[in-house]
């Protein structure tokens, strides 16, 4: 048995619910401090050997592990509605007990890998959420027999065990009626549970020492050959029911879902979530290769005549054994069996239920000739890893052959060395050939994923396109598969190796000659700025200068642009170049997600909106414009009001008391600002960047404007909105970075107005806006009815979740006063009574928008009769629209901010 080191509790848990829980600092964090989600380094999880101690056994929890008493704690096992035995501790000790060695894996092991494709839903697992522990307690078929439970009448019927937590619920009631807060609970077939080769044990030890409690002190479950996820920790419940469990927890967690399910809410609609053949429960043939490990070298000088040993773990599921591991130095070309050591035989039915170890000599000479180290293992049944991963939304089951590259560099003092690089680190540590240029895979294991998403994002775009414009924005918006933590490029390598420098690069920003720099690559844009969705612009005002940060920043993971083949070279650094910084060849940069050229499409929570398109501003001569579309500037906070609860009034000064914002009425403004995630504080921060409208305009010398609605953290959204807790935050005197002006809009006056510089007519506008979607409705209507010999007329609808949220309401009012035949308002509330704030009886309309509403409130499809809206994306899509075109609005007449 190892000798496990000393746990303690560690200073840095102090202020989570879990700060009594002792653990072991060497741990890598993949959750931040809370919840605790933890697995040992690769390397130390190797050279610990075949028996895993408990505080450096990887660790998945969805709360704080709860502080239960061994002599408090009881097992109810009910079966039916009437029969119920209850079992406190004691007696389940009292009860005969074995002990097996079993060897448990996260579902989502080596997903830190899958997110470097495209990110999946989870956190960053390594190649280290595995580990082998002896267990010990009674088999859960002889406690079953002990509470009277039926062999003959339950075997065709499902085991459902639940834990004592309570946790967030998800997706709201569902189709069972979850409530807020659920237990996490699962099921497995009774069939597994009776048959006593499969050896589903109740465990009250591990490596023959109480449980931690981040491991379900004092029982858990333990089922040999299945993942993690359906072992409940600190067991509480146990029950005997006819079908599999309709738990929480049970349907939406450890699924995998076909590729072509890319987003959660497309996951969610289309209930992928209830299809029984999509749960993982048997674990997948997996290895990988832990020495060497990463980072490590080989002196080539002092080592060249020795060998090296090559070593690593594997195992497979269904009680299968693990047959062989071979070994490839040439890219696959061919492959060597490697040395296999079994620490624990199979159990007397034959089942093997552990890993094994794996190793292979193999000289410093061939290593030295080779680009990289590869593994796979195989089962009795001759199965065997897929070379390439296959992606999924949660990451769930990543099993594809593992690989170690082997690079080659000189030191300081001219030593050659051989240097290893694992595919990833684990949790939000730096390094690995897959966050490299080269290292994205073309394939997502059913074909080219690329091509896949570039399809679907065409089809998107186009249909956006034709409701929203038929100006410019008919172009399909291509997808890259990218890491969105590095957003590195597809492909770059295969890019000219021509250097250039800044200076050379600088030359280059103008329409018809347009560089831009991305991570160190330049790339020629010029033949690309006519088919840009977002427009030239959008591309221009980067020209000539390292565009990563607002690259990274400005995009979403779910807006990505294959950049490669504009590729020219590289930049390259030449001391005292005049003109260029050479501290910014390679700054800090943000995590942000992937990235696009310019500004294509930006995407808030997963929620696509409209191009983004910067445009330059045209004002009279000698009036100073506060804006700049190519340079981001800092404001400072004049004054903050707070209008409610959880929204506020914020004035900024701009330059001077004379200077004008300079922006277009209609369009927004890039706000910006570095912020750290609350839920690792101890990370570095990241540039935030997100579309802001004012509500004041060019006729506010001196200052901007902004009503701000402060999304905090949810069970739902637990870092909630960064930049809206950001400027909620702000005090008097803290400054914001803002760029612009953005956006395709433009009102200019008499009902005219443009949509990616084409003009059109209106008479009147429908609008409708949907919470902090009012700001650009709100500046629209502003500037058409502070025109006294403005004609044009407007109906708004205005939708929120309760009279709280009616941000603007009293200017509205006022409006709808003053201006009686230009511009009526309605508000609907779909909680009105669930503000605990508005003591008022809500008289107004209530519910959702709908059909009805629109029909009774907004004037009639006319060729002059344009709708504007902005809001949530499912209000426009599955609300708005369909409704729209029921009255027989023309797609080319409505417009979403």
């Amino acid at each position: 048995m190892p000798k496990s080191d000393p746990l303690s509790k560690l200073d840095k848990f102090t202020k989570t619910p879990d700060s009594w829980v002792k653990r072991d600092g060497r741990m890598v964090l993949l959750t931040g401090l809370h919840p605790y989600n933890a697995e040992p380094p690769l390397g130390l999880l190797h050279a610990t050997g075949p028996v895993t101690p408990p505080g450096t056994h990887y660790v998945r929890n969805h709360g704080a592990p709860p502080n239960l008493k061994w002599a408090e704690h009881t097992l109810t096992i009910k079966v039916g509605e009437e029969k119920e035995t209850i079992f406190d501790m004691d007696q389940l000790l009292a009860m005969k007990a074995f002990t097996q060695p079993v060897t448990l894996v996260c579902a989502g092991n080596r997903r830190k890998e899958q997110n470097q494709v495209m990110q999946t839903i989870g956190f960053n697992w390594g190649a280290a959420g595995v580990g082998t522990s002896l267990w010990t307690g009674p088999l859960l078929s002889e406690v079953l027999r002990e509470a009277g439970v039926d062999i003959d009448e339950t075997w065709d019927y499902h085991c459902e065990m639940v834990g004592v937590e309570d946790l967030p619920n998800k997706v709201g009631p569902g189709p069972y009626d979850w409530p807020k807060k659920v237990k996490y609970g699962t099921s497995i077939p009774m069939s597994r549970v009776w048959n006593d080769a499969y050896s589903v044990q109740l465990s009250y030890a591990q490596n023959m020492t109480a449980l931690m409690p981040d491991h379900g002190f004092p029982l858990r479950v333990v089922i040999p050959g299945y993942i993690g996820g359906r072992m409940i920790k600190w067991l509480s419940h146990i029950n005997i029911i006819p079908s599999e469990s309709t738990n929480h927890y049970h349907f939406h967690d450890n699924r995998v879902l076909p590729p072509q399910v890319t987003t959660y809410e497309q996951s969610l609609e289309e209930r992928w979530w209830y299809k029984p053949e999509y749960i993982f429960n048997e674990l997948n043939l997996n290895s990988a290769i832990a020495s060497p490990d990463h980072g490590s070298e080989i002196d080539l000088a002092k080592n060249l005549t020795k060998e090296f040993l090559i070593q690593g773990y594997a195992y497979a599921g269904g009680g299968s054994p693990v047959t062989r591991v071979e070994v490839s130095l040439d890219e696959g070309g061919t492959w060597v069996c490697a040395d296999i050591t079994r620490p624990f035989p199979p159990n007397k039915h034959g089942m093997q239920w552990c890993w094994i170890f794996w190793s292979l000599p193999i000289s410093v000479v061939k290593l030295s000739a080779s680009k990289s180290i590869i593994c796979r293992a195989w089962d009795n049944h001759t199965n065997t890893q897929p070379v390439a991963i296959t992606w999924n939304l949660m990451g769930m089951g990543n099993n594809c052959c593992f690989r170690v590259n082997i690079n080659s560099r000189v030191d300081e003092g001219g030593r050659p060395k051989l240097w290893f690089e694992h595919p990833t680190l684990a949790g939000q540590q730096k390094g690995g050939w897959m966050t490299t240029d080269s290292g994205k895979p073309v394939t997502a294991g059913f074909g080219n994923l690329a091509k896949f998403l570039e399809d679907q994002e065409a089809a998107e775009a186009a249909k956006e396109a034709t409701e929203f414009n038929r100006a410019q924005a008919h172009k399909a918006i291509p997808r890259v598969i990218s890491n969105p933590n590095t957003a590195s490029l597809q492909n770059s390598t295969s890019a000219k190796t021509k250097g250039f420098t800044m200076k050379e690069v600088e030359a280059h920003n103008k329409e018809d000659d347009c560089w831009i720099v991305v991570r160190d690559k330049v790339y020629d844009c010029t033949p690309y700025m006519e088919d840009h969705p977002g427009g030239a612009d959008s591309i221009l005002i980067l020209g000539g200068t390292d565009a990563t940060e607002d690259f990274d920043a400005i995009h979403s993971k779910e807006a990505q642009k294959l950049l490669a083949k504009y590729c020219i070279g590289d930049v390259i650094v030449v001391p005292n170049d005049e003109g260029f910084d050479i501290d910014s060849i390679k700054p800090d940069r943000p995590k942000a997600g992937a990235v696009t050229i310019g500004g294509a499409v930006v995407a808030v929570d997963r929620a696509v909106v409209a191009p983004v398109r910067f445009v330059a501003v045209a004002v009279p001569p000698r009036v100073e414009v506060a804006l700049n579309p190519r340079k981001r500037l800092a404001f400072s906070l004049k004054s903050k009001v707070q209008l409610s609860h959880d929204s506020f009034l914020l004035v900024f000064a701009l330059q001077t008391p004379s200077t004008i914002l300079g922006l277009p009425t209609g369009k927004h403004i890039f706000l910006s600002a570095h912020i750290a995630d609350e839920l690792t504080p101890d990370s570095k921060k990241s540039l935030v960047m997100r579309r802001y409208t004012p509500i004041s305009s060019d006729h506010d010398a001196g200052i901007v404007k902004f009503v701000i609605k402060a999304y905090p953290p949810c069970e739902r959204f637990p870092r909630g909105g960064k930049m809206s807790q950001h400027l909620a935050n702000m005090q008097i005197g803290d400054t914001i970075g803002m760029r612009g002006p953005v956006g395709e809009f433009e009102y200019l006056k008499y009902g005219r107005f443009k949509i990616f510089d084409k003009q059109y007519m209106a008479s009147k506008f429908n609008m409708v806006a949907g919470g902090t979607g009012i700001t650009p409705c709100f500046q629209v209507i502003h500037e058409i009815l502070r025109n006294p010999e403005e004609k044009t007329q407007i109906s708004l609808i205005f939708a929120c979740n309760d009279a709280n949220s009616l941000l603007c309401r009293d200017t509205l009012d006022q409006w709808a006063k003053e201006y009686p035949n230009r511009f009526t308002v309605t508000y609907t509330l779909s909680r009105p009574y669930n503000d605990t704030r508005v003591t008022l009886a809500w008289t107004g309309y209530t519910g959702y928008v709908s059909l009805e509403l629109f029909r009774e409130k907004l004037f009639a499809p006319a060729e002059d009769c344009f709708i504007l809206q902005c809001g949530p994306a499912i209000m426009m899509e599955k609300a708005c629209l369909p409704a729209f075109a029921a009255m027989g609005f023309d797609k080319q007449n409505i417009f979403t901010f």
